[in-house]
């Protein structure tokens, strides 16, 4: 999939997919895998999860998605403001 944006860094297609077929399948271990170990970050709305620990626990605690479709020639949109 090409992208009509600048260049991606390499593997993050990749690493994409990977993310989201482990969300499909709830495979917590690859949920957990895709964060590393220490500081890395979580957003969704305003809520923001710091530190892998967190965000392994906040995935347990959750359904998986119903399946989705991505469209590359449509830009995502925002679901709320823009907060400064």
């Amino acid at each position: 999939m090409r992208s009509r944006g600048p260049p991606q860094p390499d593997g993050l297609m990749a690493a994409f997919w990977d993310y989201e077929r482990a969300l499909l399948a709830n495979d917590l271990d690859a949920l957990d895998a895709a964060f590393e170990p220490g500081d890395s970050m979580r957003a969704e709305g305003v809520d923001l999860l710091v530190g892998r620990e967190h965000i392994t626990e906040y995935r347990r605690g959750q359904t998986p998605p119903p399946p989705r479709r991505f469209d590359p020639a449509r830009p995502a949109r925002r679901r709320g403001p823009v907060r400064r």
